[in-house]
């Protein structure tokens, strides 16, 4: 589990912000109130960091497991052919995932952009980008369901329905309740697809993991391989190589990139009892510190998950 801190800092900045949201709404009565503009800007750059951390572990999860197979090949001593290509997912199933994290990441840009622009035609292009992914999104799962491959229901209706009821409340100038519509209308399909990805995600980190250790046990074979018949001068070359294969191994085993994804259902979760909340100042910090630990996760994994793109 991804390890929460609170500093002294932090509580600070989420005080800070509440008492300033507070000012602000009482004085200048704007149509979107300020509680919701700044947890749910900093909820969506979350939302996006997660999902561009996550997105990795399916798109390259055919790579870890083809790499194995061809590690192996070399173990074996065997020609490589095209049966150490094999993938464990077809492209559909890894589009399926794609679209899934990509509609997560549009309803949080649409819920942006209704707290922050005042211009209607920002908020019908980001509901008309929504509508769109929902449908191809309803449209691959209906293609697997009749291929027999997959078991997720539609989610692209019910997100489709919410769209013109947004619209119509931006251009009405009704932003709050467009928010609100928005968060509320969209919560069961957006928190089914938080829960299926989550599972998915638990598989892919599972392959991946298996995979790489895999890799790791074939690599040391070579490594021996390697030393019997290599100048002693290089021998620490291959030593050095050793060690950081050993420190990317244990980092990988350290890291649940799935506790990110629970953090952002977490936090889904949290803005839809507040948007159904009396906005009390507790309810108000309360969700600003939700968001802001989920940020600051988001940008602690994002970061070790980056040092490993070289492995």
């Amino acid at each position: 589990m991804i390890k929460k801190i609170y500093t002294n800092s932090m509580s600070n900045r989420i005080l800070s912000k509440v008492s300033m949201t507070m000012l602000l709404s009482m004085v200048i009565g704007c149509a979107t109130p300020t509680f919701y503009k700044n947890p749910i800007s900093e909820y969506q750059l979350a939302v996006n960091k997660t999902i561009s951390t996550i997105q990795p572990y399916f798109v390259e999860l055919n790579s870890v497991e083809t790499e194995y197979q061809l590690y192996s090949a070399i173990k074996l001593n065997q020609e490589w052919g095209t049966q150490h290509l094999s993938t464990g997912l077809d492209s559909q199933q890894i589009a399926l995932r794609i679209k899934s994290l990509q509609l997560i990441s549009d309803h949080a840009r649409l819920l942006a952009d209704i707290v922050n622009s005042s211009a209607p035609e920002d908020i019908k292009n980001a509901a008309k980008a929504l509508g769109n992914n929902a449908q191809g999104l309803a449209d691959t799962i209906s293609k697997l369901n009749e291929e027999g491959s997959s078991s997720v229901p539609d989610f692209g209706t019910p997100l489709s329905e919410i769209v013109g009821f947004v619209g119509k409340s931006v251009i009405e100038q009704k932003q709050k309740e467009a928010i609100e519509i928005a968060v509320l209308d969209a919560n069961k399909p957006i928190s089914t697809l938080m829960e299926k990805l989550e599972e998915d995600l638990r598989t892919a980190v599972n392959l991946k993991k298996e995979a790489f250790a895999g890799i790791v046990t074939v690599r040391l074979d070579i490594f021996n391989t390697m030393r019997a018949q290599t100048n002693p001068e290089k021998i620490p070359d291959i030593i050095n190589q050793i060690i950081s294969l050993r420190a990317n191994t244990d980092t990988i085993a350290s890291v649940d990139v799935t506790a990110l994804l629970r953090e952002m259902k977490s936090t889904h979760s949290a803005l839809v009892q507040f948007v159904k909340s009396d906005k009390t100042p507790t309810d108000i910090s309360s969700f600003a510190e939700r968001v802001d630990v989920f940020a600051s996760n988001a940008k602690t994994i994002a970061n070790i998950i980056e040092s490993l793109s070289n492995l």
